[in-house]
């Protein structure tokens, strides 16, 4: 599914501890699934039904090696939704957890 996405990056300044690199971003904004959004939920009174614009948020907590700078890695949160009813009923979206390696150029 592909996705038009229309956020707002965040990034917080990188912290370093004992040679490791931490860093905490986080997007906010809409979303539009180009397809249909097979593994986002429903609203409960209709369950198979999708929403193609919803609110989306990411948040991301990266880690690297002070010592390997352009190397990192680290976990993200996906989270699409109708925005406690505002843009779409309220209980439908999904959220997705991921993992990532990151090089900078």
């Amino acid at each position: 599914m592909a996705r038009l996405p229309a956020d707002m990056l965040f990034d917080f300044h990188h912290l370093s501890f004992f040679g490791i690199t931490t860093g905490f971003g986080t997007t906010q904004g809409f979303s539009y699934a180009l397809g249909y959004p097979a593994y986002e939920d429903g609203p409960k009174d209709n369950p198979k039904k999708r929403y193609h614009f919803q609110y989306h948020m990411a948040f991301e907590l990266a880690f690297g090696l002070a010592s390997e700078p352009e190397w990192g890695a680290g976990i993200r949160l996906h989270h699409r939704s109708g925005a406690y009813g505002l843009i779409a009923p309220p209980h439908t979206g999904s959220n997705f957890l991921g993992l990532f390696i990151q090089k900078s150029f």
